[in-house]
């Protein structure tokens, strides 16, 4: 006769073994039931505790703006069933609770302005539910400074600090888009300012074009300063530079009539650093090399330095050779 499932599991593991597990599964199940009791029970009673809201605030003057930090979240003691504040932990914690700040009903003290936070129970409890009472709430006095508001158009100033790889240089001076924002804020502030500028932008060994998102520095004590747009866009346009050369005849200004002079060498040669983009563009007519004819010095020989007196805004370091010539002067 062939052997049961069951007689056999009860030859393989022992029959104290199966009742000991029975009774542990009991013990479980009894356990759990209990917990779960007990959690009901400790729900259905009402708590006073302390919770967190975040507050934005309405009602400011449109032709106000709040010079001072207002406080980001207040506390409120509440009272409420331990399931509904279950609910609210779960739930609505971190919904921002609206706080209304009428001028119309600020209270003021020594020119400074106030409201009583437990004044907006009622409705700060509406905004929460009828199942969440809130006792009070912290702080209990909020103060609040104006100012008269002003809104401005300002140019942007890029505040850039920069190296450029060996033999690269700007194509173009820096650019920012926009060009100009809008800067709202305390009258007294920004009818002070004379440009809106940015965070310091630091560009290390650049040689192609770098284009960086950028926010605004705020005057000093002035956080209520806003830019619309709150961030700017500045453009650094960088290219290769090499070096040409030219040769130039040296001119002699206020020479008086009638008179003569001759300069030796006639010509001097220029050098200097131009970027790709521009070095087709390069003339001798654009450059004026050459020396005073009044500063010429007296009783101490007969050579004279001579300095660049024009040369084309793209071009960068420009040297001549020599840097003195020989003259006489014939009358």
């Amino acid at each position: 006769m062939s052997e049961t499932p069951k007689s056999f599991l009860q030859r393989l593991v022992g029959n104290g073994e199966l009742k000991l597990n029975r009774k542990l599964g009991i013990y479980m199940v009894c356990l759990l039931l209990s917990c779960l009791l007990w959690l009901l029970i400790t729900l259905s009673d009402r708590y006073e505790t302390e919770i967190i809201f975040p507050v934005t605030y309405s009602g400011i003057p449109k032709s106000k703006v709040v010079t001072n930090k207002l406080p980001e979240t207040i506390t409120a003691r509440v009272n409420a069933g331990g399931f509904n504040l279950l609910w609210y932990k779960l739930k609505g914690q971190g919904e921002p609770i609206t706080f209304e700040i009428p001028s119309s009903k600020l209270r003021e003290l020594d020119g400074n302005h106030y409201t009583l936070s437990n004044n907006r129970i009622e409705k700060i409890s509406a905004q929460l539910g009828a199942k969440i009472k809130v006792l009070h709430i912290y702080p209990d006095t909020i103060y609040i400074d104006f100012a008269e508001k002003l809104k401005r158009k300002l140019r942007v100033k890029p505040d850039v600090n920069m190296t450029l790889e060996k033999q690269h240089g700007l194509m173009d001076s820096i650019k920012t888009d926009p060009e100009f924002v809008n800067v709202v804020g305390p009258k007294n502030i920004v009818d002070n300012m004379q440009f809106a500028q940015t965070e310091k932008v630091t560009l290390k060994d650049v040689s192609d074009k770098q284009q960086v998102n950028i926010g605004f520095a705020k005057p000093e004590n002035s956080g209520a300063v806003t830019f619309s747009p709150e961030t700017i866009k500045i453009i650094v346009s960088v290219e290769k530079y090499t070096e040409g050369s030219i040769e130039i005849p040296v001119t002699v200004r206020n020479l008086p009539k009638g008179s003569r002079l001759k300069v030796y060498p006639e010509k001097v040669k220029i050098t200097y650093l131009v970027g790709l983009s521009n070095y087709d563009k390069v003339d001798a007519a654009m450059f004026a090399v050459g020396f005073n004819y009044k500063n010429l010095p007296k009783g101490k020989g007969n050579k004279v330095k001579v300095e660049v007196q024009n040369a084309p805004s793209y071009v960068n370091s420009v040297k001549v050779e020599p840097v003195s010539v020989e003259y006489i002067i014939q009358k």
